[in-house]
């Protein structure tokens, strides 16, 4: 998975296009910024499933969500909710 997206950022860095979509939010807000941030080559061959793992057991937690519930919203529907989430 790692190796074909490292191929496929090759090859998009030879685009135009992409590399204008790549580098405008660092022109917008910075390269300090997160949102600025601009992916490297190099970045690919420091993903270890070790920090995929501790990301995962970080941030996707019960405690770290929000669910929004629009519409015809009544106590059965919240009753459904309560029970799945």
């Amino acid at each position: 998975y790692l190796h074909n997206n490292k191929q496929r950022f090759l090859v998009d860095e030879q685009k135009v296009r992409v590399v204008g979509a790549r580098n405008f939010p660092a022109l917008l807000f910075g390269d300090t910024h997160p949102y600025g941030h601009k992916t490297r080559l190099e970045e690919f061959d420091g993903v270890k499933k070790e920090y995929l793992e501790a990301f995962h057991q970080k941030y996707y937690v019960p405690g770290n969500c929000a669910l929004i519930v629009s519409g015809r919203v009544n106590d059965t529907l919240l009753n459904k909710i309560g029970d799945y989430f």
